[in-house]
């Protein structure tokens, strides 16, 4: 503690003159009784931070590395602009359009008749598939590195036919893989 104290050049929150060493006996002394009662103790002595974390993740979230790891998946248009809290982002204009077909234009990608115009195409099936086995490929790396959450973002123009319905499907295809998911439809 003395030492976390001394590197971050920060002064422990009860030191009201006292040295760090005299106010971290007095911190302990006046958490006995709460430690007494704690269903977990963690030394972190010798932690840094990513190792901290995992240790969380297993007693909070009750998880191991990849089955702990949340993905957030969100949709959108790009002419409301591109979401900021996005990690990735992939384009589906290269998509055929459901927009320019008169009975879709006015449904949305939760609708099943576009969701199965916009999967209909080998173009769409290969995206899919190929970006599961990117992301199977990649959360190991993500977790090494102490990152336990992905934000993952599909656009097209309008953000409510192609980016909506691959959002769905790989939204469920990720929690088919065991992450855990939220999906946004930013545009709807």
């Amino acid at each position: 503690m003395i030492k976390r104290y001394n590197e971050t050049r920060r002064n422990h929150p009860l030191s009201e003159g006292s040295t760090t060493r005299e106010v971290i006996d007095k911190e302990r002394d006046k958490l006995a009784e709460l430690r007494s009662r704690a269903n977990f103790i963690i030394d972190t002595t010798n932690m840094k931070v990513a190792g901290f974390k995992l240790e969380m993740e297993k007693l909070f979230v009750g998880m191991e590395q990849e089955s702990a790891f949340a993905i957030n998946v969100i949709s959108f248009g790009y002419k409301n602009g591109i979401p900021m809290e996005t990690d990735m982002i992939f384009d589906m204009r290269f998509i055929p359009n459901p927009y320019y077909v008169p009975s879709l234009k006015k449904l949305t990608g939760n609708n099943k008749k576009v969701f199965q115009y916009v999967m209909k195409y080998d173009i769409s099936q290969t995206f899919a598939s190929q970006l599961r086995v990117m992301i199977n490929t990649i959360v190991p790396c993500y977790v090494k590195e102490g990152k336990y959450h992905l934000n993952i973002a599909f656009g097209c123009t309008g953000g409510q036919h192609r980016s909506v319905t691959m959002a769905n499907k790989m939204a469920e295809v990720f929690e088919e893989d065991g992450y855990r998911v939220t999906l946004e439809h930013r545009d709807l």
